[in-house]
């Protein structure tokens, strides 16, 4: 069976780069770190970004040794962003709309437990 490690970034690859994830409404906020110029506190508040770019580069390298830490790391995109921004703010509801589309795409590719 295909080793956990290369099962993210194969899944990466294929769904994230392959424009699925990317080309979701809801995912521009997410593409990229933020920016200061858009958020100058955002770093004050957040002492774990997370974005899908640097989520690439991770896999890249080889960061991930488990899919554990590669689908924590997904999720933190979007706790993060629900813990800076306001419920009604539309940043708050796109993380909810990408994280649900994540979810179901991780499942699809046998890569979620619970």
């Amino acid at each position: 069976s295909p080793n956990l490690v290369d099962i993210p970034k194969q899944w990466y690859q294929r769904r994230v780069r392959g424009n699925r994830l990317k080309g979701h409404n809801s995912a521009w906020p997410f593409l990229e770190p933020v920016k200061t110029e858009i958020a100058p506190d955002y770093y004050q508040y957040i002492k774990y970004p997370s974005d899908l770019k640097t989520i690439g580069e991770k896999l890249n390298q080889g960061y991930y040794k488990t899919k554990k830490m590669f689908i924590a790391d997904v999720h933190r995109i979007f706790n993060n962003c629900r813990m800076y921004n306001d419920p009604n703010t539309e940043y708050y509801k796109y993380a909810g709309n990408l994280q649900k589309f994540f979810i179901s795409e991780l499942k699809e590719a046998g890569l979620y437990d619970d």
